[in-house]
């Protein structure tokens, strides 16, 4: 193609006299030596081969321990720590004899053989043996006798398709850490070992953290030994999504911001939330935002794609739609697990008998006031005619009654849990102690160590009401409210009286410096338990309002200065009663000036003191036309027009 100025000159014996261009002047056969010189490994970095064994040595006992992250990948030689696949040797002269394939015999077409001589065939033929499962053979007949099973509907395959599952991967692509969300009433149902197994695989980089949600619906015994079996394989969470009042949420947000410090080459992370359907991933979003930012119901399925939150500026979530590994789960486990909606459910009352025996006889009878049943359809019947739940003659409606418990199920009304067994748990505690008797003993690693504390008794356990005629059906939200007694030396008061203007918590600034401390979370039993000298000077201006608002005559209040606020505080009780949520208040200065305040007893001027009462009361905003403000081009067209008429006026 281009001309090189042609060959090599050679003489009659074969050796080169003119070398070609680029062509080496050597005489053949001579040795090549490279001068070793310390300036060939300038821009490189050297290990020898026992230093590499060591490291490799030291890498592979914690590379499994989820606790500990390695850092500075890019400085060390990863390609070097994994070793190469040892290739087996290809004995071709076993199985095809030289002669047969390049000789005069040799045949183009032979057929590859598996072994090469029979005590290989043998040993091949004991492992298919010791292996074999009749279950897995294809080939088997199977005498049905006339019996097919149904095919299943394509309801209890939601989660499984293809649509979802690319939505998981662009999660996870997208995603520094990420979170499985579980249910704390079966966290081995709701948990999915293959996503496990792949990011174990493909992507190391990752970090798996789990979280068992809905902590509240499962006594805190069971909350903490399911914790200690599981942190024995990631680092796991317990959690109560709720906006208002939360569990958890310090710890992962803690957690969080570990993270975000070992990735300082990062300027933000990503933290994706996965998991089964309707085990409150978006729930677990909105309580760490403090706010409705994901779309939440008690239905599976409520979430379509995947939707990017801004936590902190330098953390971010990523929720995604519930995704279902294909597996060998009946219907009823499918449903039982909500994978499904119950109202798409053909035949409901086939998975009764399964909820009556994973539920105790006592909660059914607090719930539905069912005394005695033999079998699931007597439940049943028992049940619609209590509630009048009847068809056209008087037959029980068991679809409608089936359907109802099913949804008490789903919600939460029913209590039920899958407890640990005592094995899993001596198994976990066993390895608890080897990593942190491991994690003691070396003082300076190659990694950084994981550590968040939670306060487990603190968590209080949701109380179950018994539900009565169609209640079940009209509730929106899937957790009842539940009443929590104060402690002792306490007195109630009105949580509703609260001021809706009180300053939020900062999260950043709460965390700042905070990080591997234990975190105070606020609890249901505290929130209750709150005396009077905690009540804020909001407070005592709602009461005074909800007191004079009751009273025979009704009186003005002009809201107090700074100082005038604190003689106040000095000087009121406020006492609430929980039950009435009556409000009294007592003032010294009132019989003093009563005169001064009472106003006039007509009707204009009562509704109008009542008025701004109500107004004092509330933080609504005034209504007012978003056009006028936000059209920017007709904004002042008012004013022209007057102008123009002024201007018509004088000619």
């Amino acid at each position: 193609m281009y001309k090189s100025g042609g060959k090599a000159i050679r003489d009659t014996k074969g050796r080169i006299t003119t070398p070609a261009p680029f062509q080496s002047a050597l005489p053949s056969g001579t040795q090549v030596r490279v001068q070793p010189d310390r300036r060939w490994f300038g821009n490189t970095r050297v290990v020898g081969p026992k230093q590499l064994e060591a490291f490799r040595e030291a890498m592979a006992e914690k590379v499994n321990d989820p606790y500990q992250m390695l850092l500075k990948q890019s400085k060390l030689p990863m390609s070097l720590l994994t070793e190469t696949t040892k290739q087996a040797r290809a004995h071709l002269l076993d199985t095809e004899t030289f002669d047969a394939t390049f000789g005069k015999k040799a045949q183009r077409k032979r057929p590859k053989l598996a072994t090469g001589c029979l005590d290989e065939l043998v040993k091949g033929v004991e492992e298919k043996e010791d292996n074999y499962e009749v279950t897995k053979d294809s080939n088997v007949v199977v005498d049905n006798k006339g019996v097919k099973e149904e095919i299943m509907d394509t309801i209890f395959t939601k989660g499984q398709s293809k649509r979802i599952w690319g939505e998981l991967f662009k999660v996870i692509d997208s995603s520094d850490i990420v979170v499985q969300v579980l249910d704390a009433r079966n966290p081995l149902g709701t948990r999915t070992k293959h996503i496990e197994k792949f990011l174990k695989k493909e992507k190391p980089h990752k970090q798996l953290v789990f979280i068992l949600n809905k902590c509240d619906l499962v006594p805190p015994a069971v909350t903490q030994k399911w914790v200690k079996v599981l942190s024995a394989e990631y680092p796991t969470l317990a959690f109560h999504a709720s906006v208002t009042n939360p569990f958890g949420k310090g710890a992962l947000i803690q957690l969080l911001r570990q993270f975000g410090k070992f990735h300082k080459e990062k300027k933000q992370i990503s933290v994706g939330f996965i998991g089964y359907p309707n085990v409150g991933k978006s729930s677990i979003i909105n309580t760490l935002k403090k706010q409705r930012v994901c779309k939440v119901a008690p239905i599976p399925g409520e979430t379509k794609v995947w939707q990017y939150i801004t936590l902190f500026r330098k953390i971010y979530l990523i929720d995604c739609p519930g995704v279902v590994y294909p597996s060998n789960d009946s219907e009823t486990d499918i449903i039982l697990k909500g994978v499904v909606r119950i109202e798409k459910i053909t035949n409901p009352d086939d998975s009764i008998q399964e909820v009556l025996g994973r539920v105790k006889k006592d909660h059914l009878k607090r719930t539905y006031g069912v005394d005695t049943w033999e079998h699931a359809e007597d439940f049943l019947e028992q049940m619609a005619k209590k509630r009048g739940r009847l068809l056209p003659g008087g037959e029980p409606d068991l679809r409608a009654v089936a359907k109802n418990v099913l949804h008490d199920w789903q919600r939460g009304r029913l209590p039920h849990y899958v407890p640990p067994t005592e094995a899993m748990v001596r198994a976990a505690e066993a390895a608890e102690e080897a990593r942190t008797g491991k994690v003691k003993s070396k003082k300076k690693a190659a990694t950084d160590y994981l550590s968040v504390k939670q306060k487990l008794e603190k968590l209080q356990e949701v109380e179950v009401k018994s539900v009565t005629g169609d209640e079940s059906e009209s509730e929106e939200n899937g957790i009842e409210k539940v009443e929590v007694p104060p402690k002792d030396g306490a007195k109630a008061i009105d949580l509703n009286a609260v001021d809706d203007d009180a300053e939020d918590v900062d999260w950043d600034d709460v965390f700042a410096d905070a990080v591997g401390e234990e975190v105070d979370v606020f609890t249901t039993t505290e929130a209750t338990a709150i005396t009077d000298n905690d009540v804020v000077e909001g407070d005592i201006m709602r009461a005074k309002v909800m007191a004079l608002e009751t009273a025979d005559e009704v009186e003005a209040i002009e809201e107090p200065t700074t100082s005038r606020k604190r003689k106040l505080a000095a000087d009121e009780v406020v006492v609430a009663d929980g039950a009435n949520a009556a409000t009294k208040v007592v003032d010294k200065r009132k019989t003093a000036k009563k005169n001064k305040f009472t106003v006039s007893k007509t009707d204009d001027e009562v509704s109008a003191v009542a008025n701004k009462a109500k107004r004092v009361s509330t933080t609504k905003k005034k209504a007012s036309n978003y056009y006028s403000d936000a059209n920017v081009k007709n904004k002042n067209r008012n004013e022209k027009k007057k102008q123009g008429r002024k201007g018509r006026d004088r000619q």
